[in-house]
């Protein structure tokens, strides 16, 4: 086991052991609290690890240019506002939208936006790349084609594309903190 797994288990055992005692210690057998640390210790690395990812987001959050981004997203569904108005502001009201979702796709989703489906066994980034892979080989992509991603966010899934094919990849976004980021 490496010295970072070593530290998250016991981390992670002791942010388990605090939420244990918290509960009310008298509440539990022995058996019960015994089964409960076997837990802790399989789940708690993985506990601790999410709360450290979470962290480190909600730091990057504190670090971004971006609020002054919510303000103008809000104001285009002020009561005084209608349909037509934000219409007329929908470039500004997308760009908007998409200037603060990036940050939180790439916490929840890494560098390719886009859901799949999870099999037995197999990470959350896995799955990713698998279905990627799957669309690759549906296409029937060879080595220097040339595929287009329209609308390819950060550009993740583009790349992992043309690192598993060879393939060319052009990719286009209109979001420009999208563009700068990929």
């Amino acid at each position: 086991m490496s010295q970072r797994t070593m530290m998250e288990l016991g981390a992670g055992v002791v942010v388990g052991g605090a939420v244990l005692l918290a509960i009310s210690p008298s509440s539990f057998s022995l058996s019960g609290l015994s089964m409960l640390a076997v837990l802790l210790l399989g789940v708690g690395p993985l506990l601790y690890k999410g709360l450290m990812h979470t962290i480190e987001f909600l730091a990057s959050l504190s670090r971004s240019k971006k609020h002054d981004k919510i303000d103008g997203y809000n104001n285009q569904y002020d009561e005084n506002k209608s349909a037509e108005d934000r219409n007329k502001d929908y470039a500004n009201l997308v760009d908007s939208y998409y200037d603060l979702a990036t940050e939180f796709y790439e916490w929840g989703w890494g560098t390719s936006f886009h859901f799949a489906d999870r099999r037995k066994g197999e990470t959350f980034q896995q799955s990713i790349l698998r279905h990627e892979y799957f669309l690759a080989g549906r296409l029937g992509t060879k080595k220097g084609a040339t595929l287009l991603d329209c609308g390819c966010g950060i550009g993740g899934a583009g790349r992992n594309n043309a690192r598993f094919t060879g393939a060319n990849t052009k990719a286009v976004a209109i979001n420009p903190f999208q563009v700068d980021r990929g």
